[in-house]
Formats: C-alpha cells, sequence, structure tokens
C-alpha cells in the first residue's frame, strides 16, 4: 500500500471505530492512554503535517486496527476490507 493509500486506510478506520462508538459497540469505551480518540485525531494531522514517515504511518496504521479488533470496536475482517479497498486491491 502506497502512502496515500495508508493515509486513506487510517481515515477509514478512525471513521469505523467512530461509527462503532456511536452504535455503542465494542468491549470498552475506558480507553489507555493512547487509544483515545483524540490521540488517533492527532497522529492524523501529525501525518497532514508531514511529521510522519511513511513506516511510521504503517505502524500506525497497524497499531491503531490492532487496537480497534482489541477492543472489539472493529472486527479483523472490518481491518482487511479497509485495507484492501484503499491499497487498490479492490473497488
Amino acid at each position: 500500500m502506497d502512502h496515500r493509500g495508508m493515509r486513506a486506510a487510517v481515515d477509514a478506520t478512525i471513521a469505523a471505530i467512530e461509527a462503532a462508538r456511536a452504535a455503542g459497540e465494542g468491549h470498552s469505551w475506558n480507553l489507555a492512554a493512547g487509544t483515545d480518540l483524540a490521540h488517533f485525531h492527532d497522529m492524523r494531522a501529525r501525518m497532514d503535517q508531514g511529521d510522519l514517515d511513511e513506516g511510521k504511518i504503517g505502524r500506525w496504521l497497524g497499531w491503531i486496527q490492532g487496537a480497534a479488533v482489541a477492543h472489539r470496536w472493529l472486527t479483523l475482517d472490518q481491518c482487511k476490507a479497509i485495507n484492501r479497498h484503499n491499497g487498490g486491491l479492490e473497488p
């Protein structure tokens, strides 16, 4: 997945987490440090500012999706679909 695809996947992941939260889904919304929505948006803003290289964005995408699955906000299949879609592997 290229830089643009990773950024789009991060956006789609954050949007899916916010939708799950609005629907009351997931294991817990009592979040540990680093897993709150404000931090997710801060990291996304840092991408826009050019503060993160492609490797860091890839690690961040993996981390945010791992946190989403661990908290049961998203399923692994949902994360895979987000990545396939934004990586240009499916329409």
